[in-house]
């Protein structure tokens, strides 16, 4: 599915099967590299985080006498409905983060200039 078509069928359901197809196609057009992340929304010691493999819950916590945080990773298969909902409202905040992403990638591949226009044209419409 197209970025664009998901996007307006997301605006206009706002059902999670909507949603994850989004997030489907915003994933598809990730570089590949592990190092590249969205964060969504971050609640207390939890964020959820959008990346090549899909949308994850993230926990820190700082370790008990030491000054370093650790980190645990979960995937999701399932959108809470609170963070549907932040997703549909919120679309235009990560596809300006995956713009900025894949501008810094199209310098070193343009292969990924194709995707860059196509997520400007919906950050800008």
């Amino acid at each position: 599915m197209e970025l664009k078509t998901a996007l307006q069928e997301m605006l206009e359901k706002k059902d999670e099967p909507s949603v994850y197809n989004f997030i489907k196609c915003i994933v598809n057009l990730f570089p590949p590299s592990d190092d590249l992340s969205i964060s969504v929304i971050k609640r207390g010691n939890y964020e959820y985080i959008l990346d090549r493999k899909g949308l994850c819950l993230v926990s820190l916590a700082q370790d008990e006498y030491l000054p370093f945080f650790s980190a645990a990773e979960k995937r999701l298969t399932t959108i809470p409905y609170d963070i549907q909902d932040y997703i549909v409202n919120n679309w235009k905040m990560i596809l300006k983060e995956l713009e900025k992403i894949l501008d810094q990638y199209s310098k070193r591949e343009s292969t990924y200039e194709k995707k860059l226009e196509e997520v400007k044209s919906l950050v800008n419409n």
